[in-house]
């Protein structure tokens, strides 16, 4: 698949992310897992929830804490 063949020329290079939209970085989770990589996300709101959830190692920062502890 092409896309595939993206996605594994972007995971080669891919170290950190930052101001990734939702999407994004759910893309980006999901596609690493699936490759049978492992993520850590950091978060600092509630919007980073669904994202801090779906990692396998969630980090937060700032006010949010119950979020990542949840």
């Amino acid at each position: 698949m092409h896309d595939e063949k993206a996605f594994d020329d972007v995971k080669k290079k891919l170290k950190i992310i930052a101001r990734a939209t939702d999407e994004d970085k759910m893309l980006l989770i999901a596609g690493i897992k699936r490759k049978g990589g492992l993520v850590a996300m950091s978060g600092d709101s509630i919007s980073d929830a669904s994202a801090l959830k779906m990692a396998n190692v969630g980090l937060c920062m700032g006010n949010s804490c119950q979020v990542a502890k949840d």
